[in-house]
């Protein structure tokens, strides 16, 4: 009687330990599938950004270099007049996934308007005019 006990203790231990030791496992790899997907999202967030600079430095010297003079039918050609019309199609193919918004807390639209992610983005520069980028992930994509 008491060796089954014994071996009914052992079992329970080795159950307890397993079961124990499974759980760590789950909760470290849920840890760093959240850090990889935090990672994915920056180099995501950095070569749109990337994109969008090349595209603006593209065109802009078309303009100037080529002394292309500005009028109605190709002024929709210029950066800050075609990103938004580009940012409002990407988001549609990325069935709203993905956003791109040109923004300001003084908007003289008031579509271009900062949110509260965006507004939390303008002050950390308005505090920090030497950094070049700031990245957050919005509560809503987690």
């Amino acid at each position: 009687m008491i060796k089954l006990i014994k071996e009914n203790s052992l079992f329970v231990c080795i159950v307890t330990f397993f079961c124990i030791f499974i759980s760590l496992k789950v909760i470290d790899e849920y840890r760093n599938l959240s850090q990889l997907e935090t990672k994915i999202y920056y180099e995501d967030s950095k070569v749109l950004k990337n994109f969008i600079e090349a595209y603006s430095s593209v065109y802009q010297r078309a303009f100037v270099e080529k002394h292309i003079s500005l009028d109605e039918g190709n002024m929709y050609l210029l950066p800050v007049m075609a990103i938004p019309k580009i940012a409002e199609g990407f988001s549609e193919v990325t069935e709203g996934r993905v956003t791109v918004n040109a923004v300001t807390d003084r908007p003289r639209n008031l579509n271009n308007k900062a949110d509260a992610v965006e507004e939390k983005a303008i002050q950390f520069f308005r505090t920090n005019p030497a950094e070049q980028e700031y990245f957050q992930i919005p509560r809503s994509v987690t």
